[in-house]
């Protein structure tokens, strides 16, 4: 006989509730979902908690205790999600500032990083570090201010000098590897394209970055960050480190999803015209960072098909 998902098993006895339990507590559904998943809770409790939650009225007593029960669950989704994603077992952390980033030589100053620097950082973690999962990631100060938008200027070789936005929530720089035995060359098709304007050869986005703040004497640092994960016995694992690592709030699938429907705006292609809308209009829903199961519903919602490749790993 074939085995029954525990997804499948929960979704479809209690998906019909999940919009009205999250209206009375955002957190509860899915906590109780997840340690269900993970035989932490049986599907009676899960009934249980799932229908209090949905009709209890909220004055009551029940309701209340409820309540409590639900918080301890939730407190134990947050300690489970928290073993995935703090067993770190090395990090590497390179601050450049106006201090650091240029040293002196017999023609005056020179960089002292260039783009090379990150895929060093990665190799580097990897070959210290076999077997983890290697998260690296880049981010940008102001004033001491954590930036989630950036101004990065360089010079285009045919228009000239040029200042560009970017969204750092939309289009982070962030790899994660879970193959560490890639040589500096695999890591360089890998990152080129998304570490500098133009691909290998192209602006580093960090000098661009640096470029704009010292002409507008803004002062600027700029941490490159790269930790190795201890693999925990988990297939979520994953999932969880993209979703949480670094508190990350990167909306990458958002942002290309809105990329690739673009292109419908001025055609006679109403699905895709419609999809972009939908998306574009919405964004407090959808921009937000997918688990894999997450963007099966989002496929659902927004009625289109993922094929879902390796890219990193591949």
């Amino acid at each position: 006989m074939k085995k029954t998902s525990s997804k499948f098993t929960f979704d479809k006895r209690f998906n019909m509730y999940k919009i009205e339990a999250q209206k009375r507590n955002p957190n509860a559904y899915e906590s109780v979902r997840t340690l269900f998943i993970k035989n932490r809770i049986n599907i009676k409790t899960s009934a249980r908690l799932i229908f209090d939650l949905t009709y209890t009225h909220k004055n009551s007593n029940k309701y209340k205790k409820t309540v409590i029960e639900l918080n301890q669950l939730i407190k134990e989704y947050k300690d489970y999600i928290n073993s995935l994603v703090n067993n770190i077992q090395d990090e590497h952390i390179i601050d450049i500032n106006i201090n650091n980033y240029q040293v002196d030589s017999a023609i005056g100053p020179v960089n002292k990083y260039g783009y090379w620097i990150q895929k060093k950082e990665v190799h580097d973690m990897m070959k210290k570090n076999p077997n983890t999962i290697i998260i690296h990631k880049v981010e940008f100060f102001i004033n001491g201010i954590k930036q989630d938008k950036i101004k990065l200027t360089y010079n285009d070789p045919d228009e000239g000098e040029i200042t560009i936005k970017r969204d750092l929530k939309k289009n982070e720089i962030k790899f994660n590897f879970i193959d560490t035995s890639l040589d500096i060359v695999a890591l360089g098709n890998k990152m080129d394209w998304y570490i500098t304007i133009g691909g290998s050869g192209g602006t580093w986005v960090i000098n661009a970055f640096i470029e704009y703040c010292n002409q507008h004497n803004k002062k600027w640092d700029v941490k490159i960050i790269t930790k190795a994960y201890k693999k925990i016995n988990d297939s979520s694992q994953l999932s969880y480190l993209q979703k949480y690592a670094f508190n990350n709030t990167g909306t990458c699938v958002y942002n290309g999803l809105l990329s690739f429907f673009e292109k419908y705006l001025n055609t006679k292609n109403k699905h895709g015209v419609a999809i972009y809308n939908k998306l574009y209009n919405n964004p407090n829903k959808y921009a937000k960072a997918y688990t894999v199961e997450e963007m099966e519903k989002l496929g659902q919602d927004i009625n289109c098909s993922f094929t879902i490749n390796d890219l990193i790993n591949q």
